[in-house]
């Protein structure tokens, strides 16, 4: 059926998040047992230029150009008012506009394999460019594939299907460095046999969720070039998503590709392994975001403002106070994870992340207020802000990446987000009316909630070192533990235990 009642959708919904975290420690877990393997097969310099591949082709997943935040959002609120004809009229122009979307893909595509031969050409030597040669072909065949997964996976969310969603997810997780692995172990260990692993790890995900799409949701997305003049409404929303996608993609990838024609493979590989590091924290806000899309829609829809603003207080809250969780574990076990992690000869990386994340962090805390303005279709002049910070971004990184090679790179990064996703978008925020003063005023509570924790931590590390990947776990236990002892007794209110009261309650 395609209309659930609320009860399965509550489920739906807690389920989903405890999914989403678990995906989130699964990605911790295993990418802190393949990366190393990983560098072991390709060496610094190879993964320097893998990095450098990935933040070339990475800037053609951008063909989404925001239509699955578009399919979400029109498809959840007609859902909600059981519109049937009109999730006919969605799903087919979705579908068209992807088929138009890929086919475009694969052209640009066509032209990034020149313009990467023409740009790179004088920094790599002819081993390299060979490499790259053989391995744009191969993503941009990726790219392709991935295009059209990504309408299936919005079509998943806005039916609110979060168990299998997060369940496919996970075991994409999985399956990732599996695969990997074994071509590389194998097949032959370089880079295009590693992106071949990569596409057919898509390739199966992308079949798994057709067949939940056809079996279970009912619904057959097929290629198709048919309109209706709703498109024009999607393309209108879309467009500014398309932007803040343009600006996202630019701070995620430019780093690489700047450094790649200025510093070279090495600069690239720790300024990526930094960069992943920082960036790893943003699924820890935004997962809950993403899950509550479609009841921002919901409320946008009946232009309910009161309850957008509740949304808004109560999803942020929410967020900081699992981002404190994983902020304090930076600050204490951060370099140990590295040391651990990585091996010798990483230790920079430490510094260039706590520079990246300083960075990063308002954009944290402002996270909820995404799906607030999508939902209200208000997030025009966000991406504008992004767009433009985004820009200024590029500069920066050349200047300074000239000087001061990854380090320079990570400031200029650090500066723009502070000051366009976090200052910025903060003060437009405020201006749409979603209570900014109130929004950061119910972090107060949370923070200090959470200082006797960390302070008592900081203590057992004085007295009690980490000492290896033993102790680092188990201090890892004991910081979640206290924190989360800390949390529920000082930093919940009396309306927020009695809502956890009644959640507990409602899982037995």
């Amino acid at each position: 059926m395609i209309i659930f009642s609320l009860q399965q959708q509550i489920d739906q919904k807690k389920i989903g998040i405890l999914l989403s975290y678990v995906n989130i420690a699964a990605k911790i877990l295993i990418n802190f047992l393949y990366m190393p393997v990983l560098l072991k097969y390709l060496s610094k310099d190879q993964y320097g230029l893998y990095q450098l591949l990935w933040s070339l082709s990475g800037f053609l997943a951008i063909a989404d150009f925001g239509f699955s935040t578009a399919v979400i959002r029109y498809y959840s609120a007609a859902r909600k008012n059981r519109n049937k004809e009109k999730l006919k009229e969605i799903l087919l122009n979705a579908c068209s506009i992807y088929t138009v979307l890929t086919i475009i893909l694969i052209l640009c595509g066509i032209a990034l394999y020149f313009f990467a031969g023409l740009t790179y050409g004088a920094k790599l030597n002819a081993k390299d460019m060979a490499t790259m040669q053989i391995t744009i072909p191969i993503m941009i065949l990726m790219m392709s594939i991935g295009l059209p997964s990504t309408l299936l996976t919005a079509l998943i969310s806005a039916h609110e299907h979060f168990i299998f969603l997060k369940t496919s997810a996970l075991l994409y997780i999985i399956a990732q460095p599996i695969i990997s692995i074994f071509a590389l172990k194998f097949i032959a260990a370089n880079i295009p046999t590693l992106v071949c692993a990569e596409t057919l790890n898509i390739v199966l995900i992308t079949l798994l969720n057709l067949w939940y799409c056809i079996h279970y949701l009912k619904i057959k997305p097929v290629p198709s070039l048919s309109f209706t003049p709703m498109k024009n409404e999607m393309i209108k929303f879309s467009f500014f998503m398309f932007t803040a996608f343009i600006a996202d993609k630019i701070i995620w990838s430019s780093g690489q590709a700047v450094l790649g024609a200025m510093s070279g493979n090495i600069s690239i590989t720790f300024y990526s392994l930094s960069f992943y590091l920082a960036f790893a924290f943003s699924t820890i806000p935004f997962v809950i975001s993403e899950l509550y899309l479609p009841a921002f829609s919901a409320a946008a829809s009946s232009n309910n403002m009161p309850k957008i603003q509740k949304l808004f207080q109560e999803t942020g809250k929410l967020q900081f106070r699992v981002l404190l969780l994983f902020l304090g574990g930076f600050i204490f076990l951060g370099k140990d994870f590295i040391q651990i992690w990585l091996g010798a000869g990483y230790e920079r990386c430490f510094t260039l992340t706590s520079i990246i994340l300083a960075g990063f962090l308002p954009d944290f805390m402002l996270s909820a207020g995404l799906p607030a303005v999508q939902a209200l279709n208000k997030h025009g002049k966000r991406s504008v802000i992004l767009l433009i910070t985004s820009i200024l971004a590029i500069l920066l990184e050349i200047f300074l990446s000239y000087k001061y090679d990854e380090y320079g790179c990570a400031c200029a990064i650090s500066i723009m987000l502070f000051l366009g996703y976090g200052i910025a978008t903060g003060i437009y925020y405020s201006k749409l009316g979603l209570g900014i003063k109130k929004y950061f005023a119910g972090f107060i509570r949370p923070f200090i909630a959470s200082l006797p924790a960390f302070a008592l931590f900081f203590i057992i590390l004085d007295i009690s070192p980490i000492g290896g990947i033993k102790g680092f776990i188990i201090h890892g236990i004991m910081l979640t533990v206290l924190y989360s002892i800390s949390a529920l007794i000082f930093g919940l209110d009396d309306i927020e235990k009695e809502r956890l009261r009644k959640h507990i309650s409602s899982w037995k």
